[in-house]
């Protein structure tokens, strides 16, 4: 059979995008293609049928409702039980306890004729209203309570039923002083020894004095029985059973038991000055004193000898 001349026709060439291409052979060559086919089918196929069985009736959701299907279901179903309000009331547990007014005096102070223990509640009472303190003193007169304490300040008024209280607080500061004897020995193998003894001495205070200030009195241990004294660095030795707190190499602070002596090398030429604290003492002021660093208020001065 002869073909009918005309123009030849072409079928278009459709071609799928590159990534397509690649994720089909390489599902294929995973033998995953079977995978893919069921999650397609199953997502149109579940949206219908959900839909499909949304038609029916719906199931009672009243309680007698849950109490019957569970009964019939037996010990194998899911028991749902009806909300009691009155498990989860407030009133009911907290019932025994019973609101009290922050702002009402719930205690007295002592009277004249009553035991120490309310005088210790009044000095309970005295610290409350002073800010906090250390010590207090406290002195219980009729209804009327006047305390005095360290650190704070302020005074407060107290009603309560059947008395009045009145609180009376003191500031007063405490700091702490020293006697040490400063031993200034000779450099020359013939020279004389000359010893100081200065008294009273405050915080911050330079030993031996300003013009060599060797070590500086910076306070007290937390124990209050050795001072701590803050080496300079112009010291090029020391020798002495003093604890050194801080340094490792060349010490920087020293806590100084009295008793025991200890000698710095001050300076580039090698001045020697023999330290020892006598006396710690703690001073409670009302008024802050500016005490003039490095001046003692009393010293005596004698040969080493006899020091």
């Amino acid at each position: 059979m002869s073909r009918l001349g005309g123009p030849e026709i072409k079928m278009p060439q459709i071609k799928s995008p590159a990534f397509l291409s690649d994720l089909f052979y390489d599902l294929k060559d995973r033998n995953l293609l079977p995978v893919v086919a069921l999650l397609l089918v199953a997502i149109v196929a579940v949206p219908i049928l959900l839909s499909g069985s949304s038609k029916g009736a719906e199931p009672d959701l009243s309680g007698e409702g849950f109490a019957s299907f569970s009964a019939s279901k037996g010990g194998g179903g899911v028991i749902v039980a009806k909300a009691a309000p009155g498990l989860r009331s407030y009133n009911r547990r907290l019932s025994d306890l019973q609101a009290t007014d922050p702002f009402k005096q719930r205690f007295t102070a002592a009277g004249p004729g009553e035991s120490s223990e309310a005088a210790a509640a009044g000095g309970e009472a005295a610290a409350e209203a002073g800010g906090g303190g250390s010590e207090t003193e406290v002195e219980v007169t009729g209804t009327e309570v006047t305390g005095a304490e360290t650190g704070g300040g302020g005074s407060s008024e107290a009603s309560g039923e059947g008395a009045s209280a009145v609180v009376r607080t003191e500031t007063k500061f405490a700091s702490y002083e020293i006697d040490a004897r400063i031993v200034t020995v000779a450099s020359s193998p013939g020279g004389e020894s000359t010893a100081v003894v200065r008294r009273d001495l405050p915080e911050l205070t330079m030993l031996p004095g300003r013009q060599t200030p060797a070590v500086v009195f910076m306070g007290v241990s937390a124990d209050a029985k050795k001072a701590m004294m803050l080496v300079s660095s112009d010291v090029q030795s020391v020798f002495g059973d003093a604890l050194c707190v801080i340094g490792s190499e060349t010490c920087q602070l020293l806590a100084m038991a009295p008793g025991l002596p200890e000698t710095f090398v001050y300076g580039g030429q090698g001045r020697t000055y023999r330290i020892e604290v006598l006396k710690i003492e703690k001073v409670v002021s009302k008024h802050p004193e500016r005490a003039k660093l490095g001046t003692p208020k009393q010293s005596s001065q004698a040969p080493a000898n006899g020091a």
